[in-house]
């Protein structure tokens, strides 16, 4: 399994977005736009969704950077998490261009939090563009028509032949503009 869930102790299919892949792909745009010191806001509990972490230091691996303990500041889920780990990475001093969130709430208050200090950077988060109105934030979409109409299938292709093997489908994810 993809590791984004318990699934390996169950054998049933599974439909999850393309978490690895979609973090792996906004840091690489963000290291791209020069981006060298990317701070993530992370699930506060690693095991609840290891993937997204591994994507984003999959890519800054393939950039020649080594990925530094110091800049994953575990979160809650909630913009109150976010301003404070955004928070607490500034008083640290640690230096950072830009801002990488688990969920749309901790990129909410990541951005309270740059913008009470005076700075500007991009801020990536996880979710559904249409719920995430905010112009500042960089969405992966992890669009849940998608997932649904893919999990859909998978069970009319299991109604329609029982014995199929047990499969993990990863659907696709959009990237911002």
């Amino acid at each position: 399994p993809n590791g984004d869930s318990t699934t390996a102790w169950f054998r049933i299919d599974t439909v999850n977005p393309g978490n690895r892949n979609g973090s792996r792909e906004a840091a690489r745009r963000l290291l791209a736009e020069g981006h060298r010191d990317i701070l993530y806001v992370y699930h506060h509990r690693r095991d609840k969704n290891p993937v997204r972490l591994q994507g984003y230091e999959d890519a800054l691996r393939e950039a020649g950077i080594v990925p530094r303990e110091e800049l994953v500041a575990p979160a809650l889920l909630n913009e109150r998490a976010g301003e404070a780990a955004v928070n607490d990475a500034l008083k640290k001093r640690l230096s950072f261009s830009a801002v990488m969130a688990f969920d749309a709430g901790q990129a909410r208050g990541a951005l309270v939090a740059l913008k009470a200090h005076g700075l500007t950077m991009p801020v990536v988060t996880f979710g559904m563009a249409q719920e995430n109105a905010d112009p500042s934030l960089r969405i992966v979409d992890l669009d849940p028509k998608t997932l649904g109409a893919a999990a859909v299938e998978r069970i009319a292709a299991r109604i329609a032949k029982p014995g199929l093997a047990v499969e993990d489908i990863e659907t696709p994810f959009r990237m911002w503009a």
